[in-house]
Parts: C-alpha cells; sequence; structure tokens
C-alpha cells in the first residue's frame, strides 16, 4: 500500500488538500485533521525526493561501475597482447616518403587483398600501416601476430616498387 501511495505523490497532495477541508467542515475536529493533512502532504514531498535520490545514486553507481570496468579492459594484459593480424613498421626515413602517400598505398594494398581472394578464394586480413622509430631508419618489417616474418633494409639507391595490374615500370640498374 505504501509502495502504491509512494508512486504517485499527486494523490497525497489531493488527500491533504481533503483533509485540510474536512477540517474546515463545522463540528469535525480541527487539529487531527490538519495533522493528518500535513502528514500527507510530507509525504507526498519526501518520497519523490528520496526516490529521485536513490535513482541518482543508482545511476552514479553505474557509471562507475562502466568506468572501473573499461579501466580495467584498458589496463589489462589481454587487450595490451591484442595485435593486428598483420602489420607493416616503416622506420623514419621511409615514413617520411611513404606517408605522404599513405592512402595510396593502404588502396592499393586494400585492392591487392580483393584481388588475392578473388584469385584463390582466401581473405587476407587487413594490413595495418604503421612507422616505428624503434627500427632502423631505412627499413621496415612486416609482423603477423606481432612475429617479425619479413624485414629489409633498403640501401642507398634502391627503389621500392609495388606493382599492381600495370607494368613493370623503366627503372635504371
Amino acid at each position: 500500500v505504501f509502495g502504491q501511495l509512494g508512486a504517485h505523490p499527486r494523490a497525497l497532495y489531493v488527500a491533504a488538500s481533503l483533509l485540510v477541508i474536512l477540517g474546515l467542515m463545522p463540528g469535525l475536529p480541527l487539529f487531527p485533521f490538519f495533522a493528518l493533512a500535513a502528514g500527507m502532504a510530507g509525504l507526498g514531498y519526501i518520497i519523490p525526493l528520496r526516490h529521485n535520490r536513490a535513482l541518482a545514486a543508482a545511476e552514479a553507481l553505474k557509471t562507475q561501475e562502466k568506468a572501473n570496468k573499461v579501466e580495467e579492459e584498458k589496463n589489462s594484459v589481454k587487450a595490451s597482447l591484442v595485435t593486428a593480424e598483420i602489420e607493416l613498421l616503416i622506420g623514419k626515413q621511409l615514413s617520411t616518403r611513404l606517408m605522404v602517400a599513405h592512402q595510396e598505398l593502404v588502396f592499393r594494398m586494400s585492392k591487392m587483398r580483393k584481388k588475392f581472394a578473388q584469385q584463390y578464394g582466401f581473405v587476407v586480413p587487413e594490413v595495418r600501416v604503421a612507422d616505428d622509430f624503434a627500427i632502423p631508419p631505412k627499413s621496415y618489417q612486416i609482423k603477423v601476430h606481432g612475429t617479425v616474418v619479413a624485414e629489409y633494409q633498403m640501401r642507398v639507391g634502391e627503389i621500392m616498387v609495388l606493382l599492381g595490374t600495370r607494368g613493370v615500370p623503366d627503372i635504371p640498374g
């Protein structure tokens, strides 16, 4: 019963006003009706305040739990061990040249992945291209699941070529 009364504070205010009207009628006791009316009006005021505070506390607790969960996932060992399936890490000097044409490189790689999937029926995972200052400046590494499977250091005068559908370019040497 109290839960139903507390759910609708308007009903408590209406009951309080009716008790005041009854208290003003001649021949009925004034003090008991006014006391009951004050009690009803007080309950109508206090119950929604407590309900709102409880909702705010629950919301704050839920937000705190979400923040803690995100922080745990962020700091967990499992999250730090997640690596891209295939990575192309580029040294400092190569990155200054390749990152200018980064969009073209990514576009070409996606076209090569698509062509490979059409020809051989095997989908190659997406390749993440990033510069890495830990490797020598003129070198690049290819990693699969964080393990280096290929690396090469460019020498002075060498040119790196990606062949696509176009013919072989005329390269001296």
